[in-house]
């Protein structure tokens, strides 16, 4: 409901604005030539740098999407080692008669540094 909100006010704000700007103009960019109000060309010129943005952070994104894959199957990997370690410590101390201990948990700093 408030992104329905925002959206009404910003079109809305963008209405008033090319009303207001409707003066004609020409933007010449090397060889090519464009005419229209001065509200659509600066409107097309905020899409464009937008664009062009949104581009220019693509390869971070794509690069942080394998990072997360290949972490998310890390973390598959060492949860299954810890209950294989877990199988073999209740084991062994079913063999010996004795309840071995448990080591304490690692803290989150301790497995975040043990992942670098």
């Amino acid at each position: 409901m408030i992104f329905l909100i925002i959206g009404l006010l910003v079109g809305g704000v963008a209405v008033i604005f090319i009303l207001q700007n409707i003066i004609p103009i020409s933007v010449h960019f090397f060889s090519w030539e464009m005419q229209g109000s001065l509200a659509l060309v600066l409107i097309l010129s905020i899409l464009t740098g937008a664009v062009l943005s949104a581009l220019s952070c693509l390869p971070d994104m794509i690069n942080n999407y394998f990072e997360i894959t290949n972490l998310k199957k890390r973390v598959k990997e060492l949860e299954a080692a810890a209950d294989n370690y877990k199988k073999n410590l209740d084991e062994l101390s079913r063999r010996t008669g004795t309840p071995a201990p448990l080591p304490p948990e690692p803290t989150v700093t301790q497995t975040i540094n043990s992942l670098l």
